[in-house]
């Protein structure tokens, strides 16, 4: 049965970040984007949550400020979602993130756009374990598979994207059309949609449009943006969901790959990307070994 979804946040969570004895810990929501709390070969910052990424990176301006050696590794160029940049592979990287520490033998380097974060956290590191994000309440925390029956709690249907390190999710508009979307925790807004797909179901048509601006790990791009109701995604229905859909000749890397190393990928059906509008409404349960997928409303709002 499809819930009707109409949500009013009461209370608004501090920027603290830290770890409670339930095994949560809090993270920052820097536009849309989750920060979390890392420890990179030793020094502690903050690094972004991305499930739309394959790999993982480091900051170069990181490296740079706390003068971090690392061996170098090959060059390499880093595909976004509105272009690609230059990168260097560094080597022998470790990455502690809430107790969980994995080592990379390389991991591209550049200078991000921002220096709010000193890595971005990917599939290569997220597809080990499961995850567990409560948006509204601002909060994360891993899960172990012992005892969870997987498999009989999942309530979205999701299936592997270019590689077994992505999920692609239904998501349903208009009653009759279903996008296959990139779940994304690290796209700010709600719905990114390639514009050959939405020229088909003649969206900007039938709904008014505004000129936005969105960005990536490469550039800022124009895109028209929709407000679309009646948008379901798992057992729920949601009202004023934000799509927003590149402008003619702007770049949306989405029919040819996803995140990652540029051009080694096969292609797979992908309509656009599922962001932060729509995920921040739900407490989302991820394993990406078992194509698993849990959406649900939070038992309650909690005041940190």
């Amino acid at each position: 049965m499809i819930k009707k979804l109409v949500i009013v946040l009461l209370v608004v969570v501090s920027n603290s970040v830290f770890a409670d004895d339930d095994g949560w810990t809090s993270f920052i929501d820097n536009k849309g984007q989750i920060q979390v709390p890392v420890n990179i070969n030793g020094f502690e910052g903050l690094a972004m949550l991305d499930t739309g990424a394959t790999i993982s990176a480091i900051n170069q301006s990181f490296i740079t400020k706390h003068k971090l050696e690392f061996a170098q590794g090959k060059k390499v160029e880093i595909g976004g979602v509105h272009g690609t940049v230059k990168a260097r592979n560094v080597k022998n990287v470790s990455i502690t993130m809430l107790s969980k520490q994995i080592n990379f033998k390389e991991m591209p380097s550049w200078r991000f756009r921002t220096e709010e974060s000193i890595a971005v956290i990917g599939m290569d590191f997220l597809h080990n374990f499961i995850i567990k994000i409560d948006y509204p309440n601002r909060r994360l925390q891993f899960l172990n598979r012992d005892g969870l029956d997987l498999e009989k709690e999942k309530n979205v249907t999701a299936d592997f994207g270019h590689s077994e390190r992505r999920l692609i999710v239904d998501v349903g508009i208009e009653e009759d059309k279903v996008l296959k979307l990139l779940l994304d925790t690290g796209d700010g807004g709600g719905i990114v949609l390639d514009r050959k797909i939405a020229t088909r179901f003649k969206l900007l048509d039938k709904y008014p449009s505004e000129l936005g601006v969105g960005s990536g790990i490469a550039k800022s791009a124009n895109l028209d943006e929709i407000s679309v109701s009646g948008v379901s995604f798992g057992p729920y229905s949601l009202d004023d969901v934000e799509i927003r859909v590149p402008v003619e000749g702007e770049t949306l890397r989405v029919s040819k790959k996803y995140i990652g190393y540029y051009g080694k990928n096969r292609r797979k059906r992908v309509d656009g990307f599922l962001g932060y509008d729509v995920l921040k409404r739900f407490v989302l349960t991820i394993d990406y070994k078992s194509r698993y997928v849990h959406i649900e409303m939070p038992k309650q709002i909690i005041t940190m």
